[in-house]
């Protein structure tokens, strides 16, 4: 339990952060918009790395981990490694952005414990602290990439709350939801999703190139099958199961050519057995 003048501190600075701004209080308790200003010298970045500094636990739940997000934070967590400061990660395997690269790299620190969802499209972006009978937490927009932290135009927010006010017992309450009901990050896992991120960055790299996306089912009855540990199978809905049906029926002609154009405005072209799609601008 936080001592009567900690409480008080805190309380001064929440009246200067909600309620008027001329109020006189601790800068350090203060509600602040964290942001990416290269002109200011501000970094998101900065206030992560003087939590992580001045933290005894810490807790991120984040949709993307690059590995430039890591790197940027290598000596730091390097420091926390040898203080025995324990930390959770958990992100998202959504759009399977995430670098396996970043998480080999995480996997190397013992105080840290990383899992990933993958049955579920996980996007929050949320950094919390703990300190003693205190927390910062910092939620809004920025991942843990390098540009999210350093240069894109981010807003997050940061709160200070001691051990028993009820928002930060509701953000750990979801982040230990979110933990338990993630997957253990090992290398076996890794291997496995290492394989469909360099499957996942090929074609975006075709589309990128040819402005063209893979549409992966090639039959009515076909569907997209990974390992159930890591993404949730995905098949035609009805009415793709109707397009396809008819594709299937050009092809049977010898035909290796063909277009569709759908209700949504989505263009289907077949070349040489393979489908792809192409969304109208």
């Amino acid at each position: 339990m936080a001592s009567p003048l900690k409480q008080q501190q805190l309380i001064n600075s929440l009246h200067t952060g909600f309620i008027d701004k001329d109020n006189i209080s601790l800068e350090k308790y203060r509600p602040r918009l964290l942001l990416n200003n290269h002109k200011q010298g501000k970094k998101v970045l900065s206030s992560i790395i003087n939590e992580l500094e001045n933290c005894d636990e810490f807790f991120f739940s984040v949709a993307f981990i690059t590995y430039s997000g890591v790197l940027v934070l290598l000596n730091t967590l390097k420091e926390l490694e040898s203080k025995g400061v324990r930390g959770k990660i958990v992100a998202s395997q959504y759009l399977n952005f995430t670098d396996p690269t970043a998480l080999r790299k995480l996997l190397e620190f013992e105080n840290i414990e990383l899992r990933m969802v993958v049955h579920e499209d996980l996007h929050s972006k949320g950094y919390i602290f703990k300190k003693d009978d205190e927390y910062n937490l910092i939620v809004g927009s920025s991942n843990l990439t390098q540009n999210a932290l350093s240069k894109n135009k981010e807003w997050n927010i940061k709160v200070s709350s001691t051990d028993k006010g009820s928002l930060i017992e509701e953000t750990l309450k979801e982040f230990e939801q979110t933990f338990h009901n993630s997957v253990e990050v090992n290398e076996q896992w890794l291997e496995q999703y290492d394989l469909i991120y360099r499957k996942n960055k090929e074609n975006s790299e075709r589309v990128t190139k040819g402005e063209l996306g893979l549409f992966i089912a090639q039959s009515p009855e076909a569907e997209y099958k990974v390992n159930h540990d890591l993404r949730p199978k995905i098949s035609p809905n009805k009415m793709q199961v109707k397009a396809l049906g008819g594709i299937e029926k050009v092809r049977e002609r010898g035909e290796n050519k063909a277009l569709l154009i759908s209700a949504t405005g989505e263009r289907v072209i077949i070349v040489m057995g393979a489908i792809y799609v192409i969304k109208s601008r």
